[in-house]
């Protein structure tokens, strides 16, 4: 500790004429063999404060110690469940604390909760406020948070005893987000030196293992075994990449775009900190994703960005967002946006500046061919400019209507808005601040906050009033409408007429926004005329000079919040605004076209054999409010035209229950048996209620009236006659929680048709156990109130497979009593695995359980009752093997013992084997977006 104090004392000096009063502390670390225990000793200087009785410590190492903390319940929220399972090993924690005051008396800690302890002062004849602490960290495994340790390498942060300087103290738990506050602190790191063992902090070096600097930020440490040889220096500063270099770029490629990043960001962070140390997972949590070279069959690789460029493109955002971290300090609870939403603006100011020319998919049209043919330069996301990437993922959500306020909380985000969108939605509010202000005023504007707040805390109200003294501009509008609500803005262009000396614009606010209009008119792409235009009534007029264009536009690529953006644009000459466009596969949004798509299609189907056809549709690849899809096809097995097409709107309204009303149409043409067509109509709407995104509890409604026909056969009985035609009013209830460790799954159902009326609903409960242990439970139960066809099965509850007179499920066979297509089974009604052939017309109830034995392989067990009009109630049960080699895909379930007896030395045991196939792209999706948003 000596020398450590010796430094401690030089520095006390010059920290008295600081700028920002602050808090000291003084750390010597050491650490195990193997990194996964750090030993600490640590010094605190507080602030004096004459009325100060106490004062109150964070201890976030604590933050991984068991089930119950805040962190372990937030990962679960994102579906990770690693530390909830973690051995006690595996865990962090603050143990063997030693606390003693300048005289070198012992003080006991009182602990509030896991992560926070006070002391009290009362020997006034002391001095207060020096500490001295000596304790242990055990690290947890990396894995979790990505901090900690793993392989021989320890990556520090949050892990150290801070003093708690804050006035709202609900938010500090570390819950695996950056968002903890920090007070401007002096630190001074000193570290026992170790044969083949190094360390590398976002702190300036003054020595070998020293590290010490004023900052308003958790600093970061990385320990390894590995010495890392990356500096890039330059004139505005050194970078580190603290990991191994991945040698997919040259060096001098990598040194100039890091010239270059760093003399750009000099605009903004005019002083740049000397040494700027980027670990590998701060790269990779702020990477631009689709820059790498694309790895061909045959190690044919396609490089989509030049070498400089890509380099450039690799640096920019972690470079930005570090530097954002180090010299923009906000109040990141409430205020993430603020300094989230500046370096988004500054990262896409430099692709403006620097690429504006360069594309989403880079040089890929040029470089790839068939034939001669260069396939990519058809479609629309060919043309997107690089710098509208961002905002291209920020329109994605945008249309589904998950994206939030940009003022909302940060622990209150979902997830994917906590991790993109939030900040590209700031950025994209700034970038529109930016235009309405003038570029040039906003970024000098930027820079000088930055630099006038050096270790101090940026506040927004005192950013926009700055701005707006500076510009002469009210900006209200900006605080009022852009940043505290998400409600949809919608402007339109209705006519435009053009007189003898002026073009006269009639323009509808048809959701009455308050915020500026930005209006353009060009000719060739360029711009021959612009001005912002203030409208907050419903309509108005506004005339421009006469000026020959060929297209007049509202907020001209920047429709924040704003989800129409056909209305924005007047094309002379063009039906509706816009011209006709047929393209193959799916595509982008164009604001310039109505885009018509023809997509192969390939089905199968034991009647109708192969179906090839053409999907016919008006879909993207971003969400529509409106979609329509034709699906005709050619059935092989009958030689006749089989398909469908249906028609669906999304509408979104806004201050009621519900966050989504989906009307919607439909039709379909197939064969259920051979030679044997059905043809369904349906109208039907659902309803989804609306949920912070950020809930796990999604529930919604579906009302829907389905028109049945069926072919027949001419020798066809009585029986099958009535089943020819019928009619179903149906309603569902859904319930669907998504918890990681208890997901449940609920629906209730009301069938009316003029043959029966029948209630019947079903739960599912999949509780995790351990990593590799699930356990599912379903019920189902079902009760008919009425049935007039009782001679007939066709509408009863299936045991163990259903006759499907809906036609929603995707069986092969659906007709087939025996062979092997008889034996798919779809989860529904009864679900039973074990073939009995038995249904039932008045009610019944089952429950299926399956628990896993080892990887692939479960046990299920199936147990239920069933009654028949005019017979006694009867109890059944099944038992078996599940094999799940495309798990909730591509299954196989292997009956063993149940009513029927021992299967398998039954006869023809291979007959009773039962497989599920049930390959469905809305599964796959729902499967993936699970927990995500």
């Amino acid at each position: 500790m000596n020398r450590m104090f010796f430094h401690a004392f030089l520095l006390l000096g010059t920290l008295a004429f600081a700028q920002v009063p602050m808090d000291s502390l003084f750390i010597r670390l050491n650490f195990s063999e193997d990194l996964n225990t750090m030993y600490v000793q640590q010094e605190i200087i507080l602030l004096q404060d004459t009325k100060t009785t106490s004062f109150e410590f964070h201890a976030y190492a604590n933050a991984y110690d068991s089930r119950e903390t805040p962190l372990s319940k937030k990962l679960l929220t994102y579906r990770n469940d690693r530390l909830h399972f973690a051995p006690l090993s595996e865990r962090g924690r603050i143990r063997d604390l030693i606390i003693t005051n300048s005289i070198g008396d012992t003080i006991n800690p009182e602990w509030l909760h896991s992560e926070r302890f006070r002391i009290n002062t009362f020997q006034q004849e002391i001095p207060q406020g020096v500490y001295h602490l000596k304790y242990t960290i055990d690290l947890p495994n990396q894995s979790f948070t990505g901090y900690g340790a793993t392989d021989d390498k320890a990556r520090l942060r949050y892990f150290f005893i801070h003093p708690v300087r804050y006035t709202d103290e609900k938010h500090q738990h570390y819950i695996g987000l950056d968002i903890l506050q920090h007070a401007p602190t002096f630190y001074y790191i000193d570290s026992e030196q170790k044969n083949g063992v190094y360390i590398y902090a976002d702190l300036p070096q003054k020595e070998n293992n020293i590290f010490m600097g004023s900052v308003n930020y958790h600093p970061e440490l990385i320990i390894t075994k590995e010495s890392y040889h990356n500096n890039l220096f330059t004139p505005a500063g050194n970078v580190f990449r603290a990991f191994p270099d991945p040698g997919h770029t040259p060096a001098a490629y990598r040194q100039a775009a890091t010239t270059k990043t760093l003399d750009y960001l000099q605009e903004f962070f005019q002083e740049t900190t000397p040494e700027i140390m980027l670990s590998r997972e701060f790269v990779r949590d702020h990477y631009l994703d689709g820059i790498d070279d694309v790895e061909l069959p045959f190690r044919r690789r396609i490089r989509i960005f030049p070498q400089l460029v890509r380099s450039e493109l690799e640096q920019i955002t972690p470079l930005t967002h570090k530097l954002a971290q180090q010299h923009i300090g906000v109040d990141l609870e409430q205020e993430h946006w603020l300094r989230n939403g500046l370096a988004e603006y500054i990262h896409q100011r430099f692709l403006l500046q620097e690429h504006p020319q360069a594309l989403i998919v880079g040089q890929l049209p040029q470089r790839i061919s068939l034939w001669r043919i260069k396939p990519l330069n058809f479609f629309q996301a060919a043309t997107i400019p690089l710098h509208q990437r961002n905002q291209l993922i920020y329109r994605y959500f945008q249309l589904q209507r998950l994206d939030e306020a940009i003022e909302t909380p940060f622990s209150q985000l979902g997830k994917m808005n906590q991790l993109v969108v939030s900040q590209y939605k700031a950025g994209l509010a700034f970038r529109f601040l930016g235009r309405y202000v003038g570029e040039d005023l906003f970024d000098e504007h930027v820079a000088q906050t930055i630099s006038n707040n050096r270790l101090q805390t940026i506040y927004s109200n005192e950013f926009l009033e700055s701005l707006s003294q500076k510009s002469g501009k009210n900006l209200d509008w900006f605080t009022d409408e852009m940043l505290t609500t998400s409600r949809n803005k919608d402007f339109k262009i209705s006519s435009v007429k053009i007189l003898a000396d002026s073009i006269q614009i009639r323009i509808k606010n048809k959701s009455r926004s308050q915020i500026p209009i930005l209006l353009t008119a060009k000719q060739q792409d360029s711009i021959v005329h612009r001005q912002w235009v203030y409208m907050p009534q419903k309509s108005g007029t506004v005339i421009i000079p006469k000026v020959d264009f060929d297209e007049i536009s509202l907020n001209e690529d920047l429709h924040i919040d704003e989800v129409k953006i056909y209305n924005n644009y007047y094309r002379p000459g063009t039906l509706f605004n816009r011209k006709l466009r047929i393209g193959f596969f799916g595509d982008t949004e164009s604001v310039e076209h109505y885009q018509l798509f023809l997509v192969p299609g390939l089905g199968w189907n034991l009647y109708d054999r192969w179906q090839i056809g053409m999907t016919v549709t008006n879909e993207t690849v971003m969400p529509q409010d409106l979609s329509w899809t034709f699906t005709p096809a050619y059935s092989t097995g009958t030689g006749r035209i089989t398909g469908g097409g249906g028609i669906r709107y999304n509408w979104y309204p806004e201050g009621t229950i519900f966050r989504r009303i989906s009307p919607q149409a439909g039709a379909v043409y197939r064969h259920y048996d051979r030679d044997l067509a059905f043809s369904k109509w349906v109208l039907a709407s659902s309803f989804e209620f609306r949920r912070s995104p950020a809930d796990l509890i999604y529930k919604s409604l579906s009302l829907g009236y389905e028109q049945i026909h069926r072919q027949v056969r001419a020798d066809a009985t009585a029986e099958q006659l009535k089943l020819q035609n019928y009619n179903l009013l149906q309603a569902r209830f859904n319930f669907w929680r998504t918890d990681i460790l208890d997901e449940r799954r609920a629906n209730i159902n009301f069938q009316h048709s003029n043959h029966f009326n029948k209630v019947f609903a079903e739960t599912f409960h999949r509780l995790k156990l351990s990593p590799g242990r699930i356990v599912g439970i379903r019920l189902f139960a079902g009760y008919f109130l009425s049935h007039d066809i009782r001679e007939s099965q066709f509408f009863d509850f299936g045991l163990d497979r259903i006759s499907d007179y809906t036609f929603s499920y995707n069986l092969l066979g659906r007709s087939e009593t025996e062979g092997l297509f008889s034996q798919q089974f779809v989860i529904a009604e009864g679900a039973f695995k074990s073939n009995f052939g038995v249904f039932a017309n008045q009610l019944m109830a089952t429950t299926n359980l399956e628990y896993p034995l080892w990887s692939f392989m479960d046990l299920y067990a199936d147990a239920g009752i069933y009654k028949n009009h005019g017979h006694n109630l009867q109890f059944v049960y099944g038992t078996g093997v599940r094999l799940r080699v495309i798990p909730d895909f591509l299954e196989f379930y292997l009956p063993i013992q149940s009513s029927l007896g021992f299967e398998p030395t039954l006869p023809e045991y291979h007959k009773r084997i039962r497989f599920m196939f049930s390959f469905n792209l809305s599964r796959v999706i729902a499967f993936w977006r699970r927990g995500k948003f």
